[in-house]
């Protein structure tokens, strides 16, 4: 039972960083929308860069300090907010949205996830607190739920658009604005400080 209970707070805390929204959540829903495929080749990406920064977590959880420099990483994030913004509508206005290769989609997925100042500052914080909590056994049920969560998502997401063309407008309209939204408030963060 002692070996459990590390799996199932990794579950508790993996969908909780998962479902909350957030840019992350608006860029996958943006592309679930036109592909199944896509949306959790980018959910995917996202969770790749959520293991990149677990490693460097884990691996180096004694010395990592990102106090001195909140300020760069929230202005570094609010310029990936702004161009992933910007890309979505534009992908909205062609003929063909997001007609990439699902390598492309998945990569967009990881360079925001590495670029989410919320990724970021959990990972370096909470996910630094928990490394020592938990370990290895934590992390696991950690990304199992994630992947688990966003499987279930685009699935939702694609079918409630096929169900509902219209509502696809307001998707991507609604994403855009929630991650020019987080990029803004990016800004007054690092204007004003943390």
């Amino acid at each position: 039972m002692n070996a459990l209970a590390p799996i199932l707070l990794g579950i508790v805390l993996g969908i909780s960083l998962a479902a909350p929204p957030g840019p992350m959540t608006a860029f996958i829903m943006s592309v679930a929308v036109h592909s199944r495929k896509r949306g959790f080749l980018a959910g995917i990406g996202a969770l790749s860069a959520d293991g990149v920064l677990a490693a460097i977590v884990f691996g180096l959880s004694s010395t990592i300090n990102l106090g001195a420099y909140v300020r760069y990483v929230y202005v570094l994030g609010a310029a990936v907010m702004v161009g992933f913004g910007l890309l979505i509508l534009r992908s909205h206005e062609s003929a063909a949205p997001f007609d990439r290769p699902g390598w492309q989609v998945y990569l967009q997925g990881f360079g925001l996830g590495l670029g989410n100042p919320f990724q970021i500052l959990w990972w370096f914080s909470a996910g630094l607190a928990f490394a020592y909590a938990g370990g290895a056994l934590l992390f696991a049920g950690l990304f199992g739920a994630i992947a688990a969560y966003v499987l279930g998502f685009t699935l939702l997401v694609h079918q409630g658009a096929g169900q509902h063309p219209s509502a696809r407008r307001w998707i991507i309209g609604g994403s855009a604005a929630l991650i020019f939204a987080f990029g803004g408030y990016f800004v007054l963060l690092a204007v004003g400080g943390v």
